[in-house]
């Protein structure tokens, strides 16, 4: 098996935009206006899978490509029911990272752009080492009381930011004190919700940031996995 790919290299997937794909089908849940545009968290899973079908040749049996960081502008709106096209351009290797260019086009031009990295990880030891990481332990959203109480009697949970990210900011308890003294800086109340993993609907993922990892769900946070809603007073 060909155990190298060289820089240069090209992967490339296409879609064709549907009703789930759009940001307000994302956000029907929420009480914010979205537009009927293709969502960013939709451009960037695809671009993720241009890229991850240029590793296919390297992957031995057992094994799978995994994404670890994404640098994205989204720059242009794609309507519904239009042909989107993502490509990745390997770039070489950052450590035992694989490093692409990635960018995302429809039929009138560039949409997206930016630069995604991944690495190659055996399917049995990503799965043990996300158990061991979160099952034995709940993860944590910090959010200002005003926000949440938007949302405490609705089935599903979205952050002001999930639109423009696409995916929700959690932390393991070791981690909550960097989150508020880092994100919530002079805020003087914090809500933070207990969220357990196992009853998640929507994907989660465990990836690096700021030289840290961090738990992301790739979607709404649905009711039923708060198990706990709780507040942080500030002196």
């Amino acid at each position: 098996m060909n155990k190298t790919i060289q820089p240069g290299t090209i992967g490339e997937v296409s879609t064709t935009a549907k009703d789930e794909d759009m940001a307000s089908y994302l956000g029907k849940d929420t009480e914010g206006q979205f537009p009927e545009v293709y969502a960013t968290s939709k451009m960037i899973a695809l671009m993720e899978f241009a890229a991850a079908e240029t590793m296919k040749p390297l992957l031995a049996e057992g094994e799978l490509s995994v994404g670890v960081g994404v640098d994205i502008m989204h720059l242009a709106a794609t309507p519904n029911h239009t042909k989107v096209i993502a490509k990745a351009t390997f770039l070489g290797l950052e450590g035992k990272l694989y490093r692409f260019k990635v960018e995302c086009f429809d039929t009138g031009g560039l949409v997206g752009k930016g630069e995604h990295t991944r690495a190659i990880i055996a399917f049995d030891r990503l799965v043990a080492s996300g158990q061991k990481r979160v099952q034995k332990e709940y993860i944590y959203h910090c959010v200002h009381p005003e926000y949440w109480a938007k949302y405490a009697d609705k089935s599903t949970y979205f952050p002001e930011q999930f639109e423009a990210e696409g995916f929700i900011h959690l932390c393991r308890a070791d981690q909550m004190e960097h989150v508020q003294t880092n994100y919530f800086v002079g805020v003087p109340e914090i809500t933070v919700l207990k969220v357990d993993v196992k009853k998640l609907t929507s994907p989660l993922k465990i990836e690096a940031a700021n030289g840290q990892t961090f738990p992301h769900i790739y979607g709404g946070l649905n009711r039923d996995a708060i198990v706990d809603v709780s507040s942080i007073k500030k002196e």
